[in-house]
């Protein structure tokens, strides 16, 4: 979740790290509260991931997940 201040537009830029690979600094513009989302986020294979979320400007955070997809029961 990216908040921005009330009413104003404002640019932010970002980058995900899906494990491992870098893909790439983008730009998004929030007005008050935006979701910033990777998609599609359900096409991992089995096997264990990590996700990295990195917020770069106007501020800086980060955000990591790590998870496990299991092998699909026929």
């Amino acid at each position: 979740m990216i908040k921005g201040p009330s009413g104003k537009r404002t640019e932010y830029t970002y980058r995900w790290v899906v494990d491992g690979q870098d893909e790439g600094r983008k730009t998004g513009w929030v007005t008050g509260t935006t979701d910033d989302r990777r998609n599609p986020f359900g096409a991992f294979e089995p096997g264990s991931h990590t996700i990295v979320y990195h917020l770069l400007t106007p501020s800086k955070a980060t955000r990591r997940v790590s998870f496990t997809v299991c092998e699909r029961n026929s």
